[in-house]
């Protein structure tokens, strides 16, 4: 038997098979195609990790302690390096999580500048 040349439709067949409209209904569609990417715990793992250094930099920007001091500064260190060596570097988070990692920098080194800067009796503006 001659496999390549054998079809069991017709060539009008064919065409009706190979250009009929598919009818999906629209929430079947969304439960294949919808990412559901917050919900895999390695996501909501890496939004942790995202948030717990926000809420580091955020809280130890004063450096009132050398232990705060030593945090600020390894955190920062973390949201400033470039390198994306790592499955938990900060530009891979951002990557993963749709995120511009420029602009969070920008909003942190904003932040960081507006809490530095002395007020008018000349101490620090607390965050």
């Amino acid at each position: 038997m001659d496999y390549l040349n054998h079809t069991d439709t017709t060539g009008s067949d064919l065409e009706g098979d190979l250009f009929r409209s598919d009818t999906l209904a629209q929430h079947e569609y969304w439960q294949v195609h919808r990412r559901n990417r917050f919900r895999q715990p390695e996501f909501e793992l890496m939004l942790a990790v995202l948030e717990d250094a926000l809420q580091s930099f955020f809280t130890n920007v004063q450096m009132r302690s050398r232990r705060e001091k030593r945090k600020f500064t390894e955190t920062e260190e973390w949201f400033f390096c470039t390198e994306n060596d790592g499955v938990f570097t900060f530009e891979n988070i951002c990557s993963v999580l749709g995120i511009d990692p420029d602009y969070i920098r920008g909003g942190l080194g904003l932040f960081k500048s507006a809490c530095r800067t002395p007020d008018k009796s000349g101490t620090a503006v607390a965050a």
